[in-house]
């Protein structure tokens, strides 16, 4: 069972699963996808560029590994991936599902999109 968890920092830090070390590690063979908190639309309204959010792919099934979120609502946003990780969907579920905008999950169509 995983368990995610969130540091509240500002901004906060949240986490999930493995991290690309632990991944590779573990024999994986690994897609990695990287998104600074700058590149998200959402971050013009929030005023706050400060974070990244990062995600481990397994190559062979796409499914989501873990992921490392570091910006405003991570918090929640990691629960959305946890719930993927459990329902064991493909990456590209969060990858092509249309979001409202502008919000910081509408950046999971650029995070996902290795």
């Amino acid at each position: 069972m995983l368990y995610p968890y969130t540091v509240f920092l500002d901004p906060p830090l949240s986490r999930v699963g493995l991290t690309t070390k632990e991944a590779k590690a573990q024999g994986y063979k690994i897609k990695e996808g990287t998104l600074p908190v700058n590149h998200m639309p959402r971050h013009k309204i929030n005023n706050d560029v400060r974070g990244i959010f990062k995600v481990v792919i397994d190559e062979a099934t796409h499914k989501i590994l873990g992921a490392t979120l570091y910006g405003m609502q991570s918090e929640e946003l990691i629960n959305i991936i946890k719930l993927a990780i459990d329902q064991d969907l493909d990456y590209t579920i969060l990858r092509d599902s249309i979001y409202t905008h502008p919000t910081m999950i509408e950046s999971f169509n650029d995070l996902f999109n290795i």
